[in-house]
């Protein structure tokens, strides 16, 4: 029996949306890597003119490394990553006004209000929900994958929060 005003995401997404995912999730384990190790150079630094112990600053090169590898961390096992950041199902609830994300591998379900949402990317084949922070950063909705509901009625839900940008399609020429 199909609810009113629900709409529900449930499916596989396209790789086109795999790749975006790994590109958010690795600009964002960068960001943390940076901070860490910009907190980190200034303790070793500290404690390095505090003791005279210059040795320590081998430690620094320890923490360019680590951003770098932090970076391509989500590109080196992707069906790992997919599964830790990519939601099972998404159901938004225009009567109760919040969206429910199901998440892959935990199944744990996050409930969260439309008043936590900042705003509705759409990308063309998905919509991106990015929600205020520091809670979550965001969650892709495939186009293709509704289950229940239809675009329209999600961008009538959503209408003062859509921002469009959508991107041209690449031409590959024959070589």
């Amino acid at each position: 029996m199909r609810e009113e005003n629900v709409i529900i995401f449930e499916g596989r997404y396209s790789n086109q949306a795999i790749q975006f995912m790994l590109k958010k999730n690795s600009i964002m384990c960068s960001a943390v890597a940076s901070i860490v190790a910009v907190i980190g150079t200034i303790v070793v630094l500290v404690i390095s003119y505090m003791l005279d112990l210059w040795a320590l600053m081998s430690f620094l090169v320890a923490f360019v490394f680590m951003i770098g590898i932090v970076a391509i961390a989500p590109f080196v096992n992707k069906k790992q990553t997919i599964e830790a950041i990519a939601p099972r199902r998404v159901v938004v609830d225009d009567d109760k006004q919040c969206i429910n994300i199901t998440l892959r591998k935990s199944s744990v379900v996050i409930q969260k209000s439309f008043n936590c949402l900042r705003c509705v990317i759409d990308y063309g084949k998905w919509y991106y929900l990015k929600f205020k922070f520091p809670k979550l950063d965001g969650f892709v909705c495939q186009k293709e994958a509704i289950a229940q509901g239809n675009t329209e009625e999600f961008e009538k839900i959503f209408a003062g929060k859509i921002v469009r940008k959508l991107k041209k399609e690449r031409h590959k020429s024959a070589k």
